[in-house]
């Protein structure tokens, strides 16, 4: 008799797990757009001046943001790495 709910419930929890996951990756889509917009905007007002033979960068937030997204610290700090990496890489910045 229980196999009819049991079958609802598993379709329930399916269905659930998609729509987590699509959540997921629409919050991870805006996330990569938004570094994208602030390195590109980043880079366009270094590129306004002369370039800068030093630029110091305080890696604050990381596990702020972790915390925010319901990440491990370890990869807020993965993440902050990488979208610092982006920008020192940038052809037009010498390092």
């Amino acid at each position: 008799m229980g196999s009819a709910a049991d079958s609802v419930g598993r379709k329930a929890s399916v269905i659930a797990d998609q729509w987590v996951a699509g959540i997921l990756q629409y919050a991870y889509r805006l996330r990569d757009k938004t570094i994208d917009h602030i390195q590109r905007v980043l880079l366009g007002v270094l590129s306004a001046g002369p370039i800068p033979r030093h630029v110091a960068f305080v890696m604050d937030g990381n596990r702020r943001y972790a915390r925010t997204k319901g990440i491990k610290v370890i990869e807020g700090h993965a993440d902050g790495s990488v979208t610092l990496l982006r920008v020192c890489l940038t052809p037009s910045i010498p390092h």
